[in-house]
């Protein structure tokens, strides 16, 4: 079977996972496409439900294209921005020195020059956040390698919008999505230990989950609370 499809202009990721029904979901940020197929299904069914809910695909999409186009930020002063899993309001500072974020309370201080436009605003921001995950991620990666007895040979973050992490078993090599410094701090350990399970098993099958029941037993709800899709299909019937 395809790991894509191709319908319309949706692209549609395919996974054959061991299920007894067939599931679509439409997941957030970017409206990523996914259809889990169960063993044995024949393809020609499998591509004949997706057409058949391309619909309610295309709806959800837009959907949360509207919903990203409200959450964007212009970083003015009164937005509301987040710290591992805290709110703050950000609050404009002008300066004619150094410009940079510091914490201030309830505050989120961002210090530009003045005419600074939202495109660098939003690259001071990243900087920080940057520097915030910096300090946090080492702690957290030397706990779980100590506990799951792996070592990554190092790690980095990037600005990640489909996915909250990803590791390179051949190198040893973990990435974290930047945008985890704005979900409470569990999500980022929940990521790190998933990454370094990979060393251990780099295929998502039950030898993967046992490790993960052993190491973070509710990884399936961080998992799912990340990951929560808009809306999914089982069997052909929306479900509510």
């Amino acid at each position: 079977m395809d790991k894509q499809l191709n319908l319309d202009g949706v692209v549609i990721d395919v996974v054959v996972k061991r299920i007894r029904n067939i599931r679509l979901g439409v997941f957030p940020p970017d409206g990523q496409v996914r259809l889990s197929v169960p063993h044995g299904m024949n393809p020609e069914i499998a591509k004949a439900f997706a057409v058949s809910k391309l619909p309610w695909i295309k709806k959800h999409q837009a959907r949360l294209k509207e919903l990203a186009s409200h959450m964007s930020r212009a970083f003015l002063d009164g937005e509301i921005h987040y710290l591992f899993g805290r709110e703050y309001t950000l609050k404009i500072v002008e300066s004619r020195g150094a410009v940079g974020v510091k914490l201030n309370g309830p505050d989120i201080e961002l210090q530009i020059r003045k005419n600074t436009g939202t495109a660098n605003r939003e690259r001071i921001m990243n900087e920080w956040y940057r520097n915030e995950m910096k300090m946090v991620v080492p702690v957290l990666l030397r706990t779980w390698e100590n506990r799951i007895g792996v070592s990554a040979s190092g790690w980095g973050l990037r600005s990640m919008r489909t996915r909250w992490g990803s590791c390179n078993p051949r190198t040893g090599k973990i990435w974290i999505s930047l945008e985890l410094a704005k979900r409470e701090k569990i999500y980022l350990e929940y990521v790190i230990v998933h990454e370094l399970v990979h060393l251990l098993e780099r295929h998502h099958n039950e030898n993967f989950k046992k490790y993960m029941d052993r190491f973070i037993p509710e990884w399936r709800r961080y998992r799912d609370e990340l990951n929560s899709p808009i809306d999914e299909v089982r069997n052909g019937s929306q479900k509510p």
